[in-house]
């Protein structure tokens, strides 16, 4: 009996010490955390898993692009372009929170239905984040690679 006392005194003592927060599911010491602007795009489309055709995108002079991981779990796209031969600009901001399992990010975007998922590879301050686009058909496939530098 004496024992079990003990025992309970001991495990009652300890509880300030361990924390049923689930701030483990945080990504705040995730290097992917600040701000990301995007260096380049490159488009693979595939035709039964046969490469057809690579296109390079560019950022026109002027334009932005930049991603935000949040250490809350919160995520934020923004471009911002200007309309060619006009003084126009155009400006888009998307707002989702995500989850990171392993080399896969997973969004959930506030205005869309259904998740949005894929893979990163981050060296230093280079960050590769690469999309898949398969089309309903499962013989079509666009391939998005983009490359950001942190900010």
């Amino acid at each position: 009996m004496m024992k079990k006392v003990m025992y309970v005194c001991l495990m009652v003592a300890m509880m300030p010490f361990v924390s049923c927060d689930d701030d483990d599911d945080k990504a705040s010491d995730h290097p992917i955390v600040g701000v990301w602007e995007e260096i380049s795009q490159i488009e693979n489309e595939y035709t039964n898993g046969v490469l057809e055709r690579t296109n390079n995108y560019p950022l026109d002079e002027g334009d932005i692009a930049e991603i935000e991981f949040k250490s809350d779990n919160t995520y934020e796209e923004y471009f911002s372009s200007q309309i060619e031969g006009s003084t126009e600009i155009i400006e888009e901001t998307f707002y989702a929170t995500y989850e990171i399992e392993d080399n896969k990010i997973i969004y959930d975007y506030d205005d869309k239905d259904g998740l949005a998922e894929n893979t990163f590879v981050l060296e230093g301050d280079i960050l590769v984040l690469t999309w898949l686009n398969p089309y309903e058909d499962g013989k079509f496939v666009e391939e998005f690679i983009t490359t950001y530098r942190r900010k």
